[in-house]
């Protein structure tokens, strides 16, 4: 079974000023289990984006009718439908992104409600480059995990207010943005002028006996 959990922290000249340990997220969209279900079945079936169907949505909200699934890689492959979920240094379509609105979430959600923009204006944060990801197998409880963690720093010269998380792919051969998760947070965040926010994903599966 596959397991998210997210967490966050904000410093501000090198000082810890909030801290969210990983904890369980239960956000995973219909885009998610349609990726899983086309990568099993290495096909997509359906003519919409709906229960019983198995098309991806973008952030565009335009349906996607793909012939094979795409792999959540995190770097382009060659395949069909290579995607990247670690996004670079001012990439605000790939890997975890970050957002404003505290709408609610929905299983059907396609995009963040309202997303920070990459930049140093008025309510904009430096989208960073993701760190090293490295997959890390505990043996005693026998579980696989994988943590990305991504910086964003607050050039504004304001506050700027977060309330949303999530983590979009892109697929390399079209540009297809999707979303695969998104979270509201407990409690909004202020990350204040000259501050760093690192948000933190963890996947992990659970092996048997």
């Amino acid at each position: 079974m596959c397991n998210l959990k997210a967490g966050l922290t904000v410093h501000k000249d090198n000082e810890l000023i909030y801290d969210m340990p990983l904890e369980p997220s239960h956000s995973f969209t219909r885009n998610a289990y349609n990726t899983w279900l086309q990568m099993f079945g290495y096909t997509a079936i359906g003519s919409s984006f709906a229960a019983g169907q198995m098309r991806l949505k973008g952030t565009d909200g335009i349906e996607i009718n793909n012939d094979n699934a795409p792999d959540l890689s995190t770097s382009n492959n060659g395949g069909n439908n290579d995607g990247q979920m670690s996004g670079f240094s001012g990439s605000q379509n790939k890997g975890i992104v970050i957002g404003s609105s505290n709408s609610a979430e929905s299983f059907e959600g396609y995009k963040l409600a309202s997303q920070i923009d990459h930049g140093s204006g008025s309510g904009e944060m430096l989208y960073d480059q993701h760190e090293t990801i490295t997959p890390v197998y505990n043996s005693s409880t026998k579980v696989w995990s994988v943590l990305r963690q991504r910086p964003f720093n607050n050039n504004s010269s304001g506050d700027v207010i977060v309330n949303e998380i999530g983590l979009y792919e892109t697929l390399t051969n079209n540009g297809w943005i999707i979303m695969y998760a998104r979270d509201i947070l407990t409690s909004t965040i202020t990350v204040p002028n000259g501050g760093l926010l690192t948000v933190k994903y963890q996947t992990s599966f659970q092996m048997p006996e």
